[in-house]
C-alpha cells in the first residue's frame, strides 16, 4: 500500500478530478443578481488516485438545493478573523474599481469565519480586503506583483457544469484557489489515521478549508474515544468543525450546528435522566472535570446527541446487563468506563496473550453474538468494544450520511485498524487504507477469508460476508489497486 501516513486522505481528498453536474450551494449574497431559480442534479464519475484501495468507480449524487448562482459571474469565499468584511476590486480588466459588503458564509456551510460575495459579470477579478476600518489584506509579499489579488476563470472549471459561466474561489491564507469538482462525505477515524504526524494534519485541513468545504463535501470523525475524549484531542489539535462526530465505535453520533449557541454547562447529557445521574451518583462536574473543549464546542451540552440515533440505542443496549455478563463469563477482561462516557457500549481491555488462549474468542463472540465484538489494538494489550448490532461505526456512518442527503456511494472512509473494518464492508463505499495499518485491517482487506480467519479470529465471520467475499485487495478483482 504505497501511501504516505495520513496524507493519503488529503492526497487522495485533493485529487478528485471529474465534475459532476449538481447543486451543493445554498444562498449567497451577491452584487446584482435576478431571483433564485431551482438547478437539478445529474450524476457524474469520482475518479480517484490509483493507489488506494477502494471498490469500483462510482457515481456522484447530489440532491437538489436552491441556490442563487443562475447567471455569470464568480463568488469568493473569504476567510478572516474580522466580524465585517468588504472587497474593494475591479472586474474584467476594467479601471474603476468597486467596494462591495460580505456577509457571512451561510450555515449550511458549518464554516467558521468565513464571508462570501457574488460579483455578477465577472471573468476576472482584481482585489483586496478591508474590514472598513483601514485595516487591508493583500497578498503576502512577492506574491503579487501590484499587492492585489487575481482571481482569473481561464483554465478553471465551474463548480457546476449546468452552470458553465459561474466558478467559485477561495481566499484563505494569502492564496486564491478555485473550487469545483464532486462533494464527498468524508468519514474518517482519528487516531493513527486523521492523527499522528502534525504536519499532514495541517496539509489536509488546508486541503479541505480551501477545496472542499464549499462544494457541500461534509467532514466527519469516527473514533473509539468516548465524547469527552474527542473534545479533548479536538482541543489540542485545533481539529476542523466537523458535521458530524461519531464516537464510541459509532455508538454515539454528534452535530455541531453553527451559529446555534453555546449549550450548556453542568448538565447531564442528554442520554442520562435526572434518576439515572442519581443511581449512579454522577455528578457533572466531577465528570466532566479535565474537559478541554475546541472553539466549536464551547461547552459539553453544544454536542448535540442525533435524536432518532439516540432513540434507537436506547431501545436495543442495556449497558449493566453487558457488563454483568463480561465480569461473570470472562474475568480476564478488565471493564472501562460507565454509563455517563460510553452509555451504548463497554469499552474493556485484555492482554493480547489470555485473549488469544485456544477457544477463548469464539466463547466471547458465543456469548456476545447479538452484540458486535469489535477487536483492535497490536502489541501485549487488546481493546475490546461491546456494542449492539444495530451500532457499530458502518451503521451510524450510513445514519449520518442519510440524514445529510449523501448515498453510500457518496462515501469515502478512511482508517487504520480493526476497529474501523465495519466501515470497508458495504460495497458501495469508497476506503482508504493509511500505510500505517495495523494487520487486522490489512489482512481483511488484502487476504482471502480463510487466511484472516485464521489469523485474526476475533474478526467476525460475518464482516467478511459483507464484503468481498475474496478480500478488497485480491489481485484481479475490481477492488485491486489498478
Amino acid at each position: 500500500l504505497p501511501l504516505n501516513y495520513q496524507a493519503s486522505i488529503f492526497s487522495s481528498v485533493s485529487r478528485l478530478t471529474s465534475a459532476p453536474e449538481f447543486s451543493t450551494t445554498p444562498e449567497l449574497p451577491v452584487a446584482s443578481f435576478p431571483p433564485s431559480q431551482t438547478v437539478s442534479s445529474a450524476p457524474s464519475r469520482l475518479r480517484y488516485r490509483p493507489d488506494i484501495i477502494l471498490p469500483p468507480p462510482v457515481q456522484a449524487f447530489s440532491r437538489q438545493l436552491k441556490v442563487r448562482m443562475s447567471v455569470e459571474g464568480v463568488t469568493l469565499f473569504y476567510k478572516t478573523g474580522w466580524s465585517e468584511a468588504k472587497i474593494h476590486f475591479s472586474k474584467n480588466g476594467e479601471s474603476n474599481w468597486s467596494d462591495t459588503h460580505m456577509e457571512d458564509a451561510p450555515s449550511a456551510y458549518g464554516a467558521d469565519n468565513w464571508k462570501c460575495v457574488t460579483v455578477s459579470g465577472a471573468r476576472s477579478l482584481t482585489c483586496v480586503f478591508t474590514n472598513g476600518q483601514g485595516q487591508w489584506d493583500n497578498p503576502p509579499p512577492g506574491s503579487s506583483p501590484d499587492q492585489n489579488y487575481h482571481v482569473s476563470t481561464d483554465g478553471c472549471d465551474p463548480l457546476e457544469p449546468s452552470k458553465p459561466g459561474h466558478f467559485v474561489f477561495t481566499v484563505c491564507n494569502g492564496e486564491v484557489t478555485s473550487v469545483s469538482g464532486p462533494r464527498v462525505f468524508l468519514v474518517s477515524d482519528l487516531d493513527g489515521t486523521m492523527l499522528g504526524h502534525d504536519d499532514h494534519l495541517t496539509e489536509f485541513k488546508e486541503v479541505w478549508l480551501k477545496q472542499h468545504q464549499f462544494r457541500g463535501s461534509k467532514l466527519v470523525y469516527s473514533t473509539g474515544r468516548n465524547l469527552k475524549d474527542f473534545l479533548s484531542v479536538a482541543h489540542d489539535k485545533q481539529l476542523l468543525r466537523p458535521a458530524f462526530a461519531i464516537c464510541g465505535v459509532g455508538t454515539e453520533i454528534y452535530r455541531f450546528p453553527l451559529g446555534e449557541g453555546g449549550g450548556t454547562s453542568g448538565v447531564a447529557p442528554s442520554h442520562l435522566s435526572a434518576d439515572e445521574m442519581k443511581s449512579h451518583g454522577f455528578d457533572c462536574t466531577v465528570q466532566d472535570n479535565d474537559l478541554r473543549l475546541p472553539p466549536w464546542c464551547p461547552s459539553r451540552g453544544s454536542a448535540q446527541f442525533d435524536p432518532a440515533w439516540l432513540k434507537q440505542m436506547k431501545s436495543t443496549f442495556k449497558r449493566d446487563d453487558v457488563e454483568d455478563m463480561i465480569k461473570a463469563e470472562f474475568p480476564f477482561i478488565n471493564v472501562c468506563g460507565n454509563m455517563y462516557h460510553d452509555p451504548f457500549r463497554v469499552a474493556a481491555n485484555a492482554s493480547a496473550e489470555a485473549l488469544g488462549e485456544e477457544g477463548r474468542m469464539q466463547k466471547i463472540k458465543q456469548v456476545f453474538k447479538d452484540f458486535h465484538v469489535i477487536v483492535s489494538g497490536v502489541g501485549f494489550g487488546r481493546y475490546i468494544d461491546i456494542a449492539p448490532k444495530s451500532a457499530g461505526k458502518l451503521q451510524s456512518l450510513l445514519h449520518a450520511a442519510a440524514e445529510s442527503g449523501f448515498q453510500p456511494k457518496d462515501v469515502m472512509v478512511c482508517g487504520d485498524s480493526g476497529n474501523d473494518v465495519l466501515m470497508f464492508t458495504h460495497p458501495e463505499v469508497m476506503g482508504c487504507c493509511v500505510s500505517n495499518a495495523q494487520p487486522d485491517l490489512l489482512s481483511f482487506l488484502t487476504d482471502p477469508p480463510e487466511k484472516w480467519k485464521r489469523e485474526h479470529p476475533h474478526l467476525h465471520e460475518d464482516e467478511g460476508e459483507e464484503a468481498n467475499a475474496g478480500g478488497w485487495g485480491t489481485p484481479g478483482t475490481a477492488a485491486d489497486s489498478s
